[in-house]
């Protein structure tokens, strides 16, 4: 994609999205078939991996079905996108310091309205790289056994995984695990959950197939293209916003965790594995632009 082409190619994308084959779009423009193709494709993946849209992976092969079907994701991606990103030949994708997290962090305790909450679905977001969506599919009982201690090797169940597809979810992070916890005792105090005469209550004491995380009336948090005060996705871009992070969303935390693992030794076959992924180039998009320091890879020669 040129300097030229960002507007043409998001005119073709909307065109494709509301209705129309690529043959049509090509008709009405007078372009090529094959120019509309690439045009739209190339600017539906960089969506994919430089902003993130709401239920598709982000290697998923941008067809016209998936293109129509999850049209008003695309959509609402291409309203976050900054074309340069995808541009440049080098492009420096979102991804955030230590600083900035310990900013949404503090943010979230200064001026949320589910201070706990919120912390704990900050620091959640960051260390499994899980999406919004996939977070709010969480239950009681993938967070912790029945004797509620905490399942530190879980699982992102098939049915709640954006892909379909189930891959290993770890609960390891110590200061993410105390914000769960800390928000689930806040919880049982604020919902009376009656406790059994045993010391050691099953599950705590909550309903093991609740959602980990619920709104104030105790349902769960909306999915999907919605931006209330209810919804993941809301509560995410709120907390990004406020802390000045503008132009942050969730693919970011994903991209950030990414280069994490990656930069401490792990290898991109382990790291698709971990998020899921069903081929390599997924994750090399992720991890596109960053190479290991030079000094850290010396280490480790013999």
């Amino acid at each position: 994609m040129t300097m030229r082409e960002p507007a043409l190619a998001q005119q073709l994308l909307i065109e494709v999205v509301n209705g129309a084959n690529f043959s049509q779009v090509a008709s009405s423009t007078g372009l090529g078939r094959s120019a509309v193709v690439q045009q739209v494709k190339s600017l539906a993946r960089s969506l994919q991996t430089v902003v993130g849209v709401i239920n598709v992976d982000e290697g998923a092969e941008p067809t016209l079905t998936l293109l129509q079907r999850e049209g008003a994701h695309y959509l609402e991606a291409l309203g976050h996108f900054r074309p340069e990103l995808a541009l440049t030949a080098q492009p420096q994708f979102p991804v955030a310091t230590s600083a900035q997290i310990r900013a949404l962090v503090a943010y979230a305790d200064r001026a949320s309205s589910e201070p706990i909450r919120d912390r704990a679905l900050l620091l959640l977001l960051f260390a499994t790289g899980a999406r919004p969506d996939e977070i709010a599919s969480l239950r009681i009982r993938d967070y912790m056994l029945p004797r509620g201690t905490i399942r530190q090797q879980s699982v992102l169940r098939a049915e709640a995984a954006s892909n379909g597809r189930e891959r290993p979810l770890y609960f390891v992070h110590a200061r993410t695990n105390a914000a769960i916890d800390a928000y689930l005792d806040q919880r049982l105090k604020l919902e009376g959950s009656p406790r059994n005469a045993d010391a050691t209550p099953m599950y705590r004491g909550l309903n093991p197939d609740s959602a980990l995380f619920v709104n104030q009336e105790g349902r769960p948090l909306q999915q999907g293209r919605c931006y209330g005060a209810d919804s993941i996705q809301g509560i995410y871009r709120h907390m990004f916003r406020g802390a000045g992070l503008n132009h942050f969303s969730p693919m970011g935390a994903r991209r950030t965790l990414a280069r994490h693992l990656y930069r401490h030794g792990l290898d991109e076959q382990t790291i698709s594995n971990y998020f899921g992924f069903s081929s390599l180039w997924t994750v090399r998009n992720l991890l596109r632009g960053y190479t290991r320091p030079l000094e850290q890879t010396l280490q480790v020669f013999p």
